[in-house]
C-alpha cells in the first residue's frame, strides 16, 4: 500500500474509551487499596494516550492540516481546565488540613504543575509508593508531565520527519522505545532507591511506553479500515488482566519457567517499576488498540455503555480520586476503612461526571469558549496559582500566622530531630564507632549502641554528657539485633571493645518492637551472649527498655487533634502488651554486670498515672511514631546521666 493511502484515526473508537475506563478503575482501586497491581493502568493510559495523540497528528499532517499552535490548543483545552478546576479546590482543604511543612510543599506542588515539572518535583520529594506520598494530593500530577512534555517534544520530531523522509517515523519511534526500555530495565533492575525513582519519574524510562502507543499509530495506517483479529484482540485483553494478577502478587506462578528466572523477585512491591514485566501490560494494550474494533468480541466487550461513560470521564476521574483519597488521609486519625474509600469513589465518580459535562466538554468546544478568552483565563489561573504557591512556600508553609494558635506546637516537633544525628550518620569514616558525643576533649569510656531509637537520644544525651565531662563512642544507626556480636554493616562490638580498654559501661537502646518478628530465643539468646561477653571483660551494660511507641505520626495526628480539641494518649497496659516480648527478654537478663532503664515511667507514670503521653504544655516528646524530639531525648538522658554517675562514682 501506497504512503498516499494511509488512514490515521479515521472514527471514533468506543473501545478506546473501554480501555481508558479498564486504566482508569485500576488506578482508583490501587490507591483505595483494593488492587494492589492496579497503578499499571497509568501504563496503559501512557499507550492510549500515545497512540490517540499520534493518530491525529499524523491524519492532519496527511491532510496537510496540522498546526503545532492548534495542537498545543487543543491540548491545553484538553488538560487544563479540569486540572485548574481541582487545583482550586484543593487550595481549601489543604489550608485547613497540612501542617505548615505540608503547606510549603503544596506550594512547590502548585508551581512545579503549571510549569510541567511536577514529576521532577515529587521525584526530588518522594517515592511514589512510600506511605507518605499519598498525603500528597496533587501527587497525581507526575503523570500529566510527562504527558505535557511528551506533548511538547514529539509532535515537532514528528514534523520534521514527516517534512523531510516520511519513511524514517516508523524506524525513529521504534530506534527510541528500544533505548529508552533498555535504559527502564537497567534502572529497574538496580536496587539503588534514587534510580529507581529516577525511572518512576523521568520521561527517559517512560518514553517507550507513550512510544509502543505512537508506534502502534503509525502502523496503523498501513491497516485495512475496519480489520480486526479476533484471536490476537481476546489475547491482548488477556494479557492485560493477566498483567494486573502479575502486579497484585509479584508472581507469574502460571509459568515455572518466570519462577526460575526469579522474575518474582524483580516484581518485589518496593517497586521496580516500570522494567521488563511492564512489557505485559503494554503489549496486551497495542494488541487490543491495533486489533479491535467495536464489531469483534473483544471491541464489544470494552464498548459497553458503562465502560464507555468511564472511560469519557477517566481524565476527571483521575483527577478527583487522588486529590479526594489525600484529604481523606489528612483529615483521619486512622486510615479511612474500606467503606469510607468505597463513597469517596461514588463521590469522585459524581464529581468527574459534572466536571465533564460543564468543564471539559465546553471548554474543548472553540463555539462555546473561543481562543482568546480561553487563553486569559487559563493564563490568569495559571498565574494565580504560581503565586499563591510561592507565597505558601517562601512562608513556610504559614508559618508565622500557625505558629500563633495552638496548633504551633506541631512546628516545634516537626522542626525537633536532634541535630547531631547528621553528624554521626553514615560517616563513612575508618571506624565504625569515631562518632563522639559529649566532651570530645575527654578519652570516651562509654560505648552507645543501638538503632534510630538510640540515634535520636545522641544529642540530648550528648548535652549531659558534656556537662559532667564525660565521653562516649556512638555509631551510625545500626540494628544489632538479628547479629548483635557482628554486624556486618556496623561493625564488631567486641573487636572495637577490645581495642578500647578504656571502655566501662556500654549503653544499649533499640527500637524493640522489632523483636516482634524475631523468635523469643534468636532475641535472648543474642542479647545474653553479648552481656555475658562484656562481662568476662569486665564490663556493665546499661540497657535502655523500650520508649512508648504508637500507631501514627504523632505531631500529625497531634495536629489533627488539637482542631477536635482531643489528645493523642497510650494505656500503660497496651504498651506495655505492645512491647511484651521486649520487655519480658530484658527482664530475663539478671546479670550482675547489668544496669537498666525505664523510660515508660518517665511518659507513662510522672505525667498520667498509667496512661501515656506525648507531651507536655509546651513541647512534643516525638517527631513520628516512636522516635524522641529533643525535648522528649531530654527526659530520658536525664535519668540516664543519673545512672551513668552513679555507675562511675560507686
Amino acid at each position: 500500500m501506497k504512503q498516499n493511502n494511509i488512514n490515521y484515526h479515521r472514527q471514533y473508537r468506543p473501545e478506546i474509551d473501554g480501555l481508558r475506563s479498564i486504566a482508569v478503575l485500576a488506578v482508583v482501586f490501587y490507591h483505595a487499596g483494593f488492587l494492589e497491581g492496579g497503578y499499571i493502568g497509568v501504563d496503559i493510559f501512557f499507550v492510549i494516550s500515545g497512540y490517540l495523540i499520534t493518530s491525529i497528528i499524523l491524519k492532519e499532517l496527511s491532510q496537510q492540516q496540522f498546526s503545532l499552535l492548534k495542537f498545543y490548543e487543543r491540548r491545553a483545552r484538553r488538560i487544563l481546565p479540569a486540572l485548574f478546576l481541582v487545583m482550586l479546590v484543593s487550595l481549601f482543604p489543604a489550608y485547613y488540613l497540612m501542617s505548615p511543612h505540608q503547606l510549603k510543599e503544596f506550594g512547590l506542588s502548585l508551581v512545579s504543575i503549571n510549569l510541567f515539572v511536577s514529576n521532577f518535583l515529587f521525584w526530588s520529594e518522594i517515592g511514589y509508593f512510600s506511605q507518605v506520598a499519598s498525603l500528597k494530593p496533587l501527587l497525581h500530577t507526575w503523570s500529566l508531565a510527562i504527558e505535557e512534555q511528551f506533548y511538547i517534544v514529539f509532535p515537532v520530531i514528528l514534523l520534521t520527519l514527516y517534512k523531510y523522509n516520511k519513511k524514517l517515523i516508523g524506524p525513529t519511534i521504534l530506534i527510541a522505545c528500544f533505548i529508552s526500555l533498555i535504559f527502564s530495565i537497567h534502572l529497574s533492575s538496580t536496587n539503588d532507591v534514587s534510580l529507581q525513582n529516577v525511572n518512576f519519574y523521568f520521561p527517559f524510562g517512560r518514553a517507550w511506553e507513550l512510544g509502543a502507543g505512537a508506534l502502534t499509530a503509525y502502523l496503523m495506517g498501513y491497516k485495512q479500515i475496519g480489520a480486526s483479529n479476533k484471536t490476537y484482540s481476546i489475547l491482548g485483553l488477556i494479557i492485560i488482566i493477566y498483567s494486573f494478577y502479575v502486579f497484585n502478587t509479584g508472581s507469574f506462578i502460571f509459568f515455572d519457567y518466570f519462577k526460575y528466572l526469579q522474575w518474582g523477585q524483580i516484581l518485589d512491591k518496593k517497586i521496580h517499576h516500570p522494567g521488563i514485566h511492564t512489557l505485559l501490560p503494554i503489549i496486551g494494550t497495542c494488541l487490543v488498540i491495533y486489533h479491535s474494533n467495536n464489531k469483534c468480541f473483544t471491541g464489544k466487550i470494552l464498548s459497553i455503555k458503562l465502560l464507555v461513560i468511564i472511560g469519557l470521564i477517566s481524565y476527571s476521574l483521575y483527577l478527583w480520586h487522588f486529590s479526594l483519597f489525600a484529604y481523606a488521609k489528612l483529615y483521619s486519625i486512622d486510615e479511612p476503612s474500606n467503606n469510607i474509600y468505597i463513597l469517596l469513589i461514588i463521590i469522585s465518580i459524581v464529581l468527574s461526571y459534572l466536571t465533564w459535562k460543564f468543564i471539559e466538554t465546553p471548554f474543548r468546544n472553540k463555539q462555546q469558549i473561543k481562543t482568546k478568552p480561553l487563553f486569559i483565563t487559563l493564563a490568569t489561573l495559571s498565574l494565580l496559582f504560581i503565586f499563591v504557591g510561592l507565597i505558601l512556600h517562601f512562608s513556610n508553609g504559614l508559618y508565622d500566622h500557625l505558629k500563633k494558635s495552638q496548633a504551633g506546637i506541631y512546628i516545634e516537633a516537626s522542626h525537633s530531630t536532634p541535630p547531631l544525628i547528621s553528624e554521626c550518620q553514615n560517616t563513612k569514616k575508618t571506624t565504625y564507632w569515631d562518632c563522639i558525643i559529649g566532651d570530645r576533649n575527654t578519652i570516651p569510656s562509654i560505648l552507645s549502641i543501638g538503632d534510630s531509637h538510640r540515634l535520636s537520644l545522641d544529642f540530648p544525651l550528648h548535652k549531659q554528657l558534656l556537662s559532667k565531662k564525660r565521653a562516649a563512642y556512638v555509631n551510625d544507626s545500626c540494628s544489632h539485633l538479628t547479629n548483635l556480636i557482628n554486624d556486618p554493616f556496623c561493625g564488631d562490638i567486641i573487636n572495637f571493645i577490645d581495642s578500647h580498654p578504656e571502655i566501662e559501661l556500654v549503653v544499649m537502646h533499640y527500637k524493640y518492637a522489632k523483636w516482634e518478628q524475631i523468635s523469643d530465643k534468636i532475641s535472648i539468646d543474642k542479647l545474653n551472649s553479648l552481656v555475658a561477653q562484656l562481662k568476662s571483660k569486665n564490663i556493665s551494660v546499661l540497657i535502655v527498655y523500650p520508649v512508648p511507641v504508637y500507631k501514627t505520626n504523632v505531631p500529625r495526628t497531634l495536629f489533627k487533634l488539637n482542631k477536635l480539641n482531643k489528645d493523642l494518649t497510650l494505656p500503660y497496659v497496651e504498651h506495655q502488651d505492645l512491647q511484651k516480648k521486649a520487655i519480658q527478654t530484658i527482664d530475663k537478663i539478671t546479670n550482675s554486670n547489668v544496669i537498666k532503664a525505664y523510660p515508660d515511667t518517665i511518659f507513662c507514670k510522672s505525667f498520667v498515672d498509667n496512661t501515656c503521653v506525648t507531651h507536655n504544655n509546651d513541647y512534643i516528646f516525638y517527631y513520628d511514631n516512636g522516635h524522641l524530639t529533643v525535648y522528649g531525648g531530654d527526659l530520658v538522658a536525664e535519668d540516664l546521666i543519673n545512672k551513668i554517675n552513679i555507675f562511675f562514682n560507686k
